[in-house]
């Protein structure tokens, strides 16, 4: 009832701040009235609708004053409900900055006579205690955050926060709330389970259980593994813990993901398993080594089709632009409208760079597994960095002068580029899991990529689910 956005009434309780502050007014002093003076009572609102029209902070800073007559604390956050721009802001993603809301927190705890509490992308107890010691509030409030690291409270206490789990703000898992659906986290395979997972029980057979591979679906296997006391050792064939998350977190935004990698390959190595890198790993030593099981972590391989003048030295794989091992030019074309094409051509276009990102797809599904409001603010974040999208067509050849596309009806032309960046998404690498399984078909299982090419939440449970029954 206070946005002008969503109230169009037109009697006493809409058109003026004033009249659009009534309804609500009157309906929190009834609540007052009913539950009476020692009740304690918590109002959430939005400090800036960041919508084009809507609630603006000087008017939310009088509604506080006037509400706190009747509630006990302000909890102070940003956004709205109804719409893409306000909703993104409401959920926060990780391409938006950590504490967003404590310069409002701060003003309203400054005029108001009650305590405020925040929220708004924070992430640790250490912002937490700084929010706190600078005084821009009274109570901070984390969900996402703690759902990815409930214990994050006691390891603080206990001094072992690097132990604490961190959020990726995906919400690949806890989006599914949204549509109705349990509760779950990308990251924590135990959140919305705990009835059957908040400990983990322990083997009745203690096994030696091989796997093969070490991005996150991997590393997930060995510390289930671990947990359930088998005897766990890692087959790596490159000098480290990671796999694609490196490659998948090495963009300046991707801050988050960078901090869950660090954690996961600690986690890892300090679980107990044996852990043996620069080792290729073949059915043959396997088989002769003759563990209880094998899970086969082998991820998947970076998808080039056959397209002519793909391997033009003006054509790079999307992993060495990220990374800045591939010179790029000033004119980009991004092949590939996935999560992977449409991060680095926003990395590139805030360098500077002119970036149009083509596929195949209509372009208003490029990102679409993502969840919906952190797409919104991907999205957002690429509209403003001046990037360029173009659906509906299929790469027919890269040459000297960029690439050429045609649409879908038949229209040839040419994508003029100095680089073109190849992102045409993932492949299964599932030769030795397949070699194995055929040798011992009971015993050997494949997770994550290697399985099905999609996400760190289908690498994070695939891993869990197979390991935790071992």
């Amino acid at each position: 009832m206070l946005s002008p956005v969503s109230n169009i009434r037109t009697d006493e309780y809409g058109g003026s701040f004033e009249n659009r502050m009534k309804f609500p007014l009157e309906v929190i002093k009834a609540i007052r009235d009913a539950v009476g003076p020692n009740y304690p009572l918590e109002i959430r609102m939005s400090a800036n609708e960041m919508t084009p029209g809507g609630l603006e902070f000087d008017e939310t800073l009088i509604y506080a004053q006037e509400v706190q007559k009747y509630v006990d604390c302000i909890d102070v956050s940003r956004g709205n409900v109804f719409n893409e721009t306000g909703v993104m802001w409401l959920c926060p993603s990780y391409l938006q900055p950590h504490m967003i809301n404590v310069e409002y927190s701060k003003r309203i705890k400054e005029a108001v006579s009650i305590p405020v509490s925040v929220v708004g992308n924070i992430y640790s107890i250490e912002e937490a205690e700084q929010i706190l010691a600078e005084g821009k509030a009274d109570i901070v409030g984390m969900c996402r955050s703690l759902m990815a690291g409930p214990n994050m409270i006691e390891n603080a206490i206990r001094g072992h926060e690097d132990k604490t789990r961190p959020c990726i703000r995906c919400m690949d898992g806890c989006g599914a709330i949204y549509h109705g659906l349990p509760l779950r986290c990308a990251v924590n395979p135990k959140i919305g389970r705990e009835h059957r997972y908040r400990n983990v029980p322990k083997a009745d057979v203690k096994k030696n259980v091989y796997v093969i591979g070490s991005g996150p679906a991997g590393m997930q296997s060995a510390l289930t593994l671990t947990e359930r006391g088998h005897n766990v050792t890692i087959i790596e064939k490159s000098s480290k813990l990671g796999g694609l998350l490196h490659d998948a977190s090495v963009l300046p935004f991707k801050q988050e993901l960078r901090n869950y990698k660090n954690w996961i390959i600690r986690q890892t190595e300090e679980c107990g398993a044996n852990i043996r890198l620069n080792t290729v790993a073949t059915a043959d030593m396997i088989l002769k080594e003759k563990p209880d099981a094998v899970i086969v972590a082998t991820g998947a391989k970076f998808f080039r089709p056959n397209i002519p003048g793909i391997n033009n030295d003006n054509v790079k794989d999307v992993c060495d632009v990220d990374n800045g091992t591939a010179k790029v030019g000033q004119k980009v074309i991004v092949c590939g409208g996935g999560l992977t094409g449409v991060e680095s051509a926003l990395a590139l276009a805030r360098q500077g760079k002119d970036v149009t990102v083509v596929d195949m797809i209509p372009d208003g599904d490029f990102c679409k597994s993502m969840f919906y409001i952190i797409r919104f603010s991907l999205l957002d974040e690429v509209k403003k960095a001046g990037a360029k999208f173009v659906g509906n067509s299929k790469i027919n050849e890269f040459n000297n002068n960029g690439v050429v596309i045609e649409d879908k009806d038949g229209n040839i032309n040419t994508l003029e580029a100095d680089t073109t960046v190849i992102a045409l998404g993932l492949k299964a690498d599932n030769k030795l899991y397949k070699e194995l399984a055929s040798k011992m078909p009971l015993d050997t299982f494949a997770v994550g990529d290697c399985d099905s090419p999609k996400n760190i939440m289908n690498a994070t449970f695939s891993a869990f689910n197979i390991a935790v029954e071992i």
